[in-house]
């Protein structure tokens, strides 16, 4: 199976195709297919955009810090026909608090300022920027946005 992933950030193209190789799936840019038209992302829900453009796509960093520094990422991954017809929309958050100052080397984007909060996890209690891409795909929105696009992929291949 092929899905185009409507996004030009190199780091969530890694990300996912690292996250969907398992599954047989074979991740495609737009770059590769010629491209794709810009999407403005102003729409009233994290899933708007990613409905926007036929593919995958995902990733916000939504809830700012409140007086505890509670936030969440959200990740909304929609899947669209060849077309552009929504097939099914996948939205997942990934609950932590903003850092004042970054930590750790790793991932990108909000991970060395994003401190993992949910409780009874290996991963709990630490930046994302510190965990490597199977601890934080195991946690994070975009690993449990793509975790239930799997997990569809079978129902919807049937219609």
């Amino acid at each position: 199976m092929e899905l185009l992933l409507a996004t030009g950030n190199a780091h969530k193209v890694a990300e996912l195709r690292a996250m969907l190789a398992p599954l047989g799936v074979r991740v495609l840019t737009p770059d590769e297919v010629g491209g794709l038209p810009e999407v403005e992302e102003d729409g009233a829900t994290f899933a708007a955009p990613a409905a926007a453009t036929p593919g995958l796509a995902g990733g916000a960093l939504g809830g700012v810090a409140d007086a505890t520094g509670g936030a969440a990422l959200v990740g909304a991954v929609v899947l669209a026909t060849p077309v552009g017809a929504v097939a099914a929309t996948f939205e997942e958050r990934t609950r932590g608090r903003i850092l004042h100052a970054e930590e750790g080397a790793g991932g990108f984007g909000y991970d060395p300022l994003f401190l993992f909060t949910e409780p009874d996890l290996p991963q709990t209690g630490r930046c994302f920027a510190t965990l490597d891409q199977d601890e934080k795909g195991a946690v994070s929105h975009r690993g449990r946005a793509l975790r239930a696009l799997a997990k569809a992929l079978p129902h919807l291949q049937e219609r």
